[in-house]
C-alpha cells in the first residue's frame, strides 16, 4: 500500500536554485493557485509562506490573502506585488534594527519582530510603515541600551 506523500517535504533542492517550472510544479503540489502567473521571486516567497504555515495557503485559510489576486481593470500589476515589496522592505528594516543589539540577542529579537511583522499583514500600509519606524527609531535603540546596560552591571 502506497502512503500519501507530503509535497512540502519531497523537494530537498533549495528554492532559489530551482527553475521556474520546478517552482510552479511544487506550488501546484502545495495547492497554491495562480502560480503560473507569478514571477520567480514572488513564487518562492509564497511557497515559503505555505511551507512555514503548514499549508495554510494550500488549505485556503480565509484569513490569508490569495496567492495571486486577479488583476483589477485598468491595472497592469496585481496588488500583491506591492505587498511583496513592502514585506521584503520590512524584513530588511527589522534586520537593520537588530544590528543595534548585542550579538547574543540579535537572533532572538529578529525572530520575534519578524513574527510580529507577519501578524500585521491585515493592517493598512501606513500602519505597517509606522510599526517599522517605531521599531527601528525607538524600540531597537532603547532595547540595545537596556541590554548593554544589563551586561555592564553583570560584569
Amino acid at each position: 500500500m502506497k502512503m500519501a506523500e507530503d509535497p512540502s517535504t519531497r523537494w530537498v533542492k533549495p528554492l532559489g536554485s530551482m527553475t521556474l517550472a520546478e517552482l510552479q510544479k511544487l506550488a501546484s503540489d502545495l495547492g497554491i493557485k495562480g502560480a503560473a502567473r507569478m514571477p520567480k521571486g514572488q513564487l518562492i516567497e509564497v511557497i515559503r509562506e505555505a511551507q512555514a504555515g503548514a499549508g495554510s495557503v494550500a488549505a485556503g485559510a480565509p484569513d490569508e490573502e490569495p496567492a495571486a489576486p486577479a488583476v483589477a481593470e485598468g491595472r497592469t500589476k496585481p496588488r500583491f506585488a506591492r505587498r511583496v515589496r513592502l514585506n521584503s522592505f520590512g524584513v530588511q528594516a527589522i534586520a537593520f534594527g537588530t544590528q543595534l543589539l548585542p550579538a547574543g540577542a540579535r537572533e532572538r529579537w529578529q525572530e520575534e519582530w519578524r513574527a510580529e511583522w507577519t501578524d500585521l499583514t491585515e493592517l493598512s500600509r501606513r500602519k505597517r510603515l509606522l510599526y517599522l519606524l517605531r521599531l527601528t527609531l525607538h524600540a531597537a535603540p532603547r532595547l540595545a541600551w537596556s541590554l548593554r546596560r544589563a551586561q555592564r552591571e553583570i560584569a
